[in-house]
């Protein structure tokens, strides 16, 4: 994780917890090499109650398996360029609308639910805080 902590505060967006995922599988359905520093930013959902590494990366693989279905990874480009062409890089774990990474994040399931439903079920158990 080198240094990145889950902030003691829920952060007044999810982006910072969902981003690391898209931009993560973004890259590996690519076929290219994810940057450290994308690698690094998993710690925010590493962080969360329940998720251990094993558990991430499965996530990803889930989201990476849809990508690579029906245009979804062209669509997912499509979205970096439309959000101030803000893509995952080096030094940036990219960004999309909000919109957008809950729609991608609802179109797959893992344990029965969403994976948006299972990110956010742990953020609440973090934060104490009902989504």
């Amino acid at each position: 994780s080198d240094g990145v902590v889950i902030p003691q505060q829920m952060p007044g967006t999810m982006s910072s917890f969902y981003m690391p995922l898209i931009s993560e599988a973004y890259y590996i359905a690519r076929g290219e090499a994810v940057p450290q520093f994308i690698l690094n930013q998993s710690a925010m959902v590493t962080g969360l109650p329940q998720i251990s590494i094993a558990r991430y990366n499965n996530m990803v693989q889930v989201l990476v398996n849809y990508l690579q279905l029906d245009g979804n990874l062209a669509r997912l480009q499509a979205q970096y360029e439309a959000d101030n062409r803000r893509f995952p890089s080096d030094n940036n774990v990219g960004h999309i609308s909000a919109q957008n990474q809950d729609s991608l994040l609802d179109s797959v399931n893992i344990d029965g639910v969403t994976l948006k439903e299972f990110i956010d079920q742990k953020i609440g158990l973090r934060y104490s805080y009902n989504m």
